[in-house]
């Protein structure tokens, strides 16, 4: 799997995160080989607690990709169960890449690159946190207005003095934790984190 990760120094935030995770809504999209029947689909979604919709793929064919993309919500860890639903019903998972995790959306982050979280994002996803801890549901909010001048907040982040975008193979997260602390951000990684 890819897509949204999320990276912190703050270890209160990071424990409560942990504890919260398995009730925080989780998007991946996800492409299958083949093109599953509508049954097949229902049955892969009730087994694996998730709920799936097709995603119209930019340059097929009146939208019949012959290996769909499929967008997944799901709670708790169930990446793996939903991956081995579809291997059995036939249409094993080919690429999987997580695009939101409870507040955090990925935007339009490129793989191997990170961002910080803006006040607002850090203040909803606070506020996420604590709904969960106290058994509420989570509900995804409105993003708040950015105020007129604001840079937008998915911009790259650069390494300091070279100007060259920080990129996978050096460890975002010890380039972010070197500029302030506590720091969070979210990155689009590739598989595992670089060691």
């Amino acid at each position: 799997a890819s897509g949204l990760i999320f990276l912190t120094s703050d270890g209160q935030l990071a424990d409560a995160l942990f504890k919260a995770s398995p009730d925080l809504l989780q998007v991946y999209w996800i492409k299958l080989k083949g093109r599953p029947a509508a049954e097949a689909l229902s049955k892969v979604g009730h087994k694996a607690q998730a709920r799936l919709r097709l995603l119209r793929a930019p340059g097929a064919v009146e939208g019949r990709a012959e290996n769909p993309w499929y967008e997944a919500e799901l709670r708790g860890s169930r990446r793996d169960v939903l991956r081995q639903a579809f291997f059995e019903a036939g249409h094993p998972v080919e690429k999987m890449k997580r695009v939101r995790f409870g507040p955090l959306d990925l935007g339009k982050l490129e793989e191997g690159y990170y961002r910080a979280l803006g006040p607002g994002e850090l203040a909803a996803l606070r506020r996420t946190i604590e709904r969960v801890a106290q058994g509420g549901e989570w509900e995804p909010e409105r993003a708040a207005a950015r105020p007129a001048g604001q840079k937008r907040p998915w911009r790259s982040r650069v390494i300091p003095g070279s100007g060259r975008p920080a990129r996978q193979g050096r460890p975002p997260g010890q380039r972010l934790l070197r500029w302030r602390a506590p720091a969070v951000g979210v990155g689009a990684g590739a598989g595992e984190l670089p060691r």
